[in-house]
């Protein structure tokens, strides 16, 4: 039998997995690559919610047995290239009428996972030069 660690830790594999699953459909069926029933599109979108909120109950909980760890800066940068990203595809993606449209919202994934590599190897060669400004503000008589 699984421990309760190693329980979590499938179980957030499973949704992980699930939500991967789901999205994608959900974002082929956006897109117009898959063509997905309408009573399927309405069972993902509610098994997404449904997998996101066990998600967020597994990691609340295994989160209250560990301390909190900050991302590191590589992590940050990553996360926020990534995510701007995939905000560019989504919007550029919505107005393709053709397959050919689809050419810039292709490369702009492409672009987008190259420079979050390069963010994060940056991120992760210059940690210690890297971080938040720190100013001494103890008067010193001068």
């Amino acid at each position: 039998m699984l421990g309760m660690e190693e329980d979590m830790t499938v179980t957030r594999r499973l949704v992980a997995v699930g939500m991967l699953i789901v999205g994608c459909t959900l974002l082929f069926s956006a897109l117009h690559v898959l063509s997905v029933p309408r009573h399927v599109t309405k069972t993902c979108i509610i098994a997404f919610y449904v997998l996101w909120g066990v998600g967020l109950i597994v990691d609340w909980r295994s989160r209250k047995r560990e301390p909190h760890k900050e991302p590191s800066p590589a992590q940050s940068a990553s996360a926020v290239i990534l995510a701007t990203g995939a905000i560019a595809v989504v919007e550029v993606a919505g107005q393709a009428r053709s397959a050919h449209d689809y050419v810039v919202p292709v490369c702009i994934a492409i672009l987008t996972a190259v420079l979050a590599a390069a963010a994060f190897r940056f991120a992760s060669k210059n940690r210690d030069n890297t971080g938040e400004a720190r100013f001494d503000t103890a008067r010193n008589g001068s």
